[in-house]
C-alpha cells in the first residue's frame, strides 16, 4: 500500500503479487492483494489520473451503480483517448449491460490501442456482431391491426407493456482476480 501511495507501481506490483503467492486460496486477505495488484499494474500502465479513474469507476460497477461508472469511464477517454485501461473496463461494463454499441466502440478503440490482445478484437467484433440491423429491426416490426370494420366488434386486448428501455439491468460482480474482458 505504502508503495502505491508513493506512486512506486512497480514496487507495489511486486509486494501484491509476493503476498498473493503466500496465501492459500481460500484466504480472505486474497481479494485485497488481488485488487491491491491490479490497481498497481493500472497505475504502471496508465498512471495515476488514469489508474484513479478507473479504479473509481470499477468501484462504483461493483457497488451496483453502473450508470456512474459508465459516466466517469466516458469521461476519462474523452480526456485521456489512449487510455487503454478505461477503454477496456468500459466496454467490459457494456458488455455485461448488453449495450451493444458502446461495448464494440469501446472494445473497437481497446483493440486499436492493444493490437496484440486477441481477446479485445474478440470482443469488439462479438458485440458488433449482437448489434441489431435496423433494417432487419423494421422488416420485422409487428404491424398495427386496424380498427374493428363491424360496428360492437371489439378489439384484441393489449399486450402488457414491455420494460421500460432505460431500466438499468442487474449488475452482476466482477472478480478481482479475474483480469480478462467478459
Amino acid at each position: 500500500r505504502a508503495a502505491l501511495a508513493a506512486g512506486r507501481a512497480e514496487r507495489a506490483a511486486e509486494a501484491w503479487q509476493a503476498l498473493l503467492d503466500e496465501l492459500g486460496p481460500n484466504d480472505p486477505l486474497r481479494s485485497e492483494a488481488a485488487r491491491g495488484l491490479e490497481n498497481a499494474r493500472l497505475l504502471g500502465a496508465a498512471g495515476e489520473v488514469v489508474a484513479t479513474g478507473v479504479a473509481d469507476a470499477r468501484d462504483a460497477y461493483e457497488r451496483g451503480d453502473a450508470a456512474s461508472a459508465v459516466m466517469l469511464l466516458r469521461d476519462l477517454t474523452d480526456a485521456h483517448p489512449d487510455a487503454l485501461p478505461a477503454w477496456t473496463w468500459l466496454g467490459r461494463i457494456a458488455f455485461a449491460r448488453s449495450d451493444w454499441a458502446t461495448a464494440a466502440e469501446a472494445y473497437a478503440r481497446a483493440a486499436e490501442l492493444d493490437p496484440t490482445d486477441d481477446d479485445l478484437a474478440f470482443f469488439a467484433e462479438e458485440a458488433g456482431r449482437r448489434l441489431p440491423d435496423e433494417a432487419e429491426d423494421a422488416n420485422d416490426a409487428p404491424e398495427t391491426p386496424d380498427a374493428p370494420d363491424e360496428p360492437g366488434a371489439s378489439e384484441a386486448p393489449e399486450e402488457p407493456d414491455a420494460p421500460d428501455a432505460t431500466d438499468e439491468p442487474s449488475v452482476a460482480p466482477i472478480d478481482p482476480e479475474d483480469t480478462t474482458p467478459p
